[in-house]
């Protein structure tokens, strides 16, 4: 449907290689994606469509499908950060019986995670879950500071040093969701070249 993703997924494939590696990063923003190719960095923009004023993007599920189903199922390993089980909020005890109810941004990430399995089952490309503390425990090693925010960033920038780690060109700030799926992506990297 996009050209400029026909021509991206075209790109891709020619230098996917022996060791692809997609990661997808659970976060509160929807538009970062990015490719780690033999070395090579791609960051690019997660297919989103507007959303408009009152409602947020959504993801280009079309898009993304039509992205994934370039890469070879036989040497690609797709990284999904694996959301925590839902979280309980206590809401007000009623009658002093304390109950409980899931977080609505639990249920939207879990189910933004189910989504992704479900595609990548489908269109019969391998994945592994990982859990956010299993990666920043590898990929944080060697920063300062208890902000997992701040750690990711430093070490993006110290394994990746020539990569803009800023959302836009106006940008100011290194943004903390690129660098955290750059480094889940490194991760996912460094084990399936481990285990290939």
């Amino acid at each position: 449907k996009d050209p400029e993703i026909g021509e991206m997924l075209a790109d891709a494939l020619d230098k996917v290689g022996e060791n692809g590696v997609i990661t997808i990063e659970e976060g509160k923003s929807i538009d970062t994606v990015l490719d780690l190719v033999e070395g090579i960095l791609e960051v690019r923009p997660m297919p989103v469509l507007a959303g408009g004023k009152k409602s947020r993007d959504e993801y280009d599920i079309r898009a993304i499908t039509e992205y994934l189903k370039g890469y070879r199922r036989d040497c690609c390993l797709v990284t999904v950060e694996r959301s925590q089980p839902l979280s309980m909020i206590p809401p007000k005890a009623r009658l002093g019986v304390d109950a409980f109810k899931p977080g609505s941004i639990a249920q939207f990430n879990r189910g933004v995670q189910r989504g992704f399995e479900w595609l990548l089952t489908a269109l019969e490309i391998p994945f592994q879950l990982v859990p956010a503390r299993t990666w920043m425990k590898i990929m944080h090693t060697g920063t300062p500071g208890a902000d997992t925010k701040q750690r990711s960033v430093i070490a993006a920038q110290r394994l990746f040093p020539g990569v803009d780690l800023r959302r836009t060109p106006l940008c100011r700030k290194d943004d903390d969701g690129i660098a955290e799926a750059i480094l889940l992506a490194e991760y996912g990297r460094r084990g399936y070249a481990g285990s290939a």
